[in-house]
């Protein structure tokens, strides 16, 4: 068993696909229906914390891919996960010295 926002993230914030956030928030809103769950703001919480930390881990596999392994086609997908992470931070003061120490080597991010 993991985290309860894991699947979520993988479906609806995935590193190769832009969803509307419009839809993103209509999903989280059926999950919590479906669920029942009494805790809305702490499910949206970690929903983002966890997708803080699978587009860090993928923008680490990409960064991998890229300059080690000469696998040249995650590339395109860096700018989105890079969006999903700042979208993020710019939600939740908790980053921002995550934000600070990251933004010293990706611009995206200050």
């Amino acid at each position: 068993m993991g985290p309860d926002s894991y699947d979520l993230v993988s479906l609806l914030r995935d590193s190769y696909v832009d969803n509307p956030p419009a839809l993103v928030e209509a999903m989280i809103d059926e999950y919590l229906r479906l669920t029942e769950s009494p805790d809305d703001v702490g499910f949206r919480r970690r929903f983002d914390v966890m997708s803080v930390q699978r587009h860090l881990k993928a923008l680490g596999t990409f960064g991998y891919q890229s300059t080690v392994a000469g696998t040249t086609r995650y590339e395109a997908d860096v700018p989105r996960t890079l969006r999903y992470v700042a979208t993020v931070f710019d939600r939740h003061v908790r980053f921002d010295r995550l934000r600070t120490l990251l933004s010293l080597h990706v611009t995206e991010l200050g």
